[in-house]
């Protein structure tokens, strides 16, 4: 499930970077998204982002991931 849509704050250091989601998890208002990218530059690895969802508008957002030389 290879998208481009959704670029994590911090990946602009990695530009045209391909983003993979390897999960995505919705229960109630909040959802997880597991996810890693690969750009010539840098790969982010184990990247998860959260969010708390209310009135259909994010809230709360949390985002981890860790780059390491492409």
């Amino acid at each position: 499930m290879t998208q481009s849509v959704h670029r994590p704050l911090g990946c602009e250091s990695s530009p045209g970077a391909k983003f993979e989601f390897v999960a995505k998890q919705v229960n109630g208002p909040h959802a997880l998204m597991l996810w890693r990218a690969t750009s010539q530059r840098f790969d982010a690895v184990k990247g998860a982002d959260s969010f708390v969802i209310k009135a259909g508008k994010i809230v709360s957002q949390s985002i981890h991931y860790r780059l390491v030389a492409g």
